[in-house]
């Protein structure tokens, strides 16, 4: 596997994480 490859999914991974922590805490906030 090549490393930029490695790399960017990681990347895509963190950054999907992210996105799906603030749209969970967004909700808790509107919920409130």
């Amino acid at each position: 596997m090549k490393v930029a490859a490695f790399v960017s999914s990681m990347v895509a991974l963190v950054m999907g994480a992210a996105a799906l922590t603030l749209s969970i805490i967004a909700v808790s906030k509107t919920a409130r």
